[in-house]
């Protein structure tokens, strides 16, 4: 099974169970966030860019519970989006660093979000309501 980091608002984990986490993802620790797979850590803060974003998160705990969950510009570092729940995939599947017992073929990233299935109504910020019908597969 493929793994991923599911975090939730007020959810009680400690910050360096993230960080642990985030290494075996393959996530790169470095002085700040320039690129999709990198994280940083600055003070009760960890700022990390997951490779499904198109902005890099900000998670900022309490004592060992996550008290804010935000999405930021790259270069401005303005704060954007509040999230009630992060799911963080793995880099290494789409870009060859370990090898799978999973192909992506039957990868479904959707799998993260364990109570959705096939039917259920979703909501999308840019087009709004619809059915989810699950994954389908094109043959190119």
């Amino acid at each position: 099974m493929i793994e991923y980091l599911k975090l939730k608002l007020n959810q009680k984990i400690g910050m360096q169970e993230v960080i642990e986490k985030l290494f075996i993802l393959n996530y790169e620790k470095g002085e700040g966030v320039t690129r999709q797979g990198e994280f940083t850590i600055r003070g009760n803060i960890i700022d990390i860019f997951p490779f499904n974003f198109r902005q890099p998160i900000r998670i900022e705990f309490g004592l060992d519970t996550i008290e804010a969950i935000r999405g930021f510009t790259l270069f401005e570092g303005e704060l954007l989006h509040s999230f009630d729940e992060l799911v963080i995939l793995p880099i290494y599947e789409f870009y060859g660093k370990k090898q799978l017992s999973e192909s992506i073929a039957e990868y479904d990233p959707l799998k993260a979000f364990l109570s959705i299935k096939k039917g259920d109504y979703v909501v999308h910020i840019n087009y709004g309501i619809g059915i989810y019908l699950g994954i389908l597969m094109l043959k190119i």
